[in-house]
């Protein structure tokens, strides 16, 4: 009997426990903030390259969001090429300067200021 009664305390001091912590995130606004705001898995900034492997030095970058800018980088991380997107669409047409074949990385900043990275190649 003595467990029973020691087993039930338990879990009732578990479950005490587990809704002050929930009120101490409620009150601050970090549950609500976490749940209500985390948009992130709906609206995930995102963007894809065509074609790619890139011919002739043009290609097109299609977005999830509105794109701010777009860099291109070598590999040891030297700028080849930026542009602003003035027209504030989700795709932008690309078209830069001769370079050697290989890998470059795309840099896509959208207008809440956040960005990704992503690779192209070069042919």
């Amino acid at each position: 009997m003595k467990k029973i009664i020691l087993y039930i305390f338990l879990i009732f001091a578990f479950n005490f426990a587990i809704a002050q912590d929930y009120q101490k995130l409620s009150d601050t606004g970090d549950l609500h903030q976490n749940v209500n705001n985390d948009t992130s898995l709906f609206n995930k900034n995102d963007a894809s390259f065509y074609p790619n492997p890139v011919i002739n030095n043009k290609f097109i970058v299609k977005a999830t969001n509105i794109i701010k800018s777009v860099e291109i980088f070598n590999v040891i991380g030297r700028t080849i090429y930026k542009q602003k997107n003035k027209l504030l669409r989700e795709f932008m047409n690309i078209e830069f300067d001769d370079c050697e074949k290989g890998m470059y990385f795309v840099k896509v900043t959208f207008q809440d200021n956040k960005s990704i990275i992503k690779k192209i190649l070069v042919k």
